[in-house]
């Protein structure tokens, strides 16, 4: 089941700031749209993912883009309704391989920031369970996961709300 927050576009441009600070033009590129939506259930941003003619990402510099800055700080790309136990993921793809291979209705919170931003919307009482499926993210020059941090970050934030979360990281 395609979920409804999605929606792919046959033909998208693609544009990177050349040196004189100008956009032009890359590439035309299939494109999944994600909406963002905020607390309130409203869109807060369209999230694009380019992709090459084989359904992977293009490659261009940022395969990944939202149009501008969010409109509220806590947003989230609700794929899938969940009922009693919900997954949180950074990526679209993640949180939709999470779904399919777990059956936890999952949503992406886009980016580590995202995941740290995080809360849940009213109406979502009946969700008792989190499962954060962060990203094992690699150190960084100081040595933080950043990936890593922002899943514990929100575990314990879930927690102090008096919720149920757990932190899954893949092995690599």
């Amino acid at each position: 089941e395609i979920p409804r927050v999605t929606r792919l576009h046959p033909g998208m441009g693609y544009y990177e700031r050349g040196e004189d600070d100008k956009f032009c033009l890359v590439g035309t590129y299939k494109v999944m749209l994600c909406a963002a939506q905020g607390l309130d259930g409203r869109v807060t941003n369209l999230w694009r993912t380019y992709l090459g003619a084989d359904g992977q990402k293009a490659p261009v510099k940022n395969a990944k883009k939202a149009f501008g800055k969010f409109l509220q700080p806590s947003s989230a790309v609700r794929l899938f309704e969940p009922e009693t136990e919900l997954g949180i993921a950074e990526g679209v793809e993640n949180a939709i391989w999470v779904t399919v291979n777990y059956g936890i209705p999952c949503w992406a919170t886009l980016s580590e920031s995202g995941m740290r931003k995080f809360d849940v919307p009213s109406g979502y009482e009946r969700v008792k369970k989190f499962r954060i499926f962060g990203d094992n993210d690699a150190p960084d020059s100081r040595g933080r996961r950043a990936g890593n941090d922002a899943a514990e970050t929100l575990k314990s934030k879930l927690r102090v709300d008096g919720r149920h979360a757990t932190v899954i990281l893949p092995k690599r």
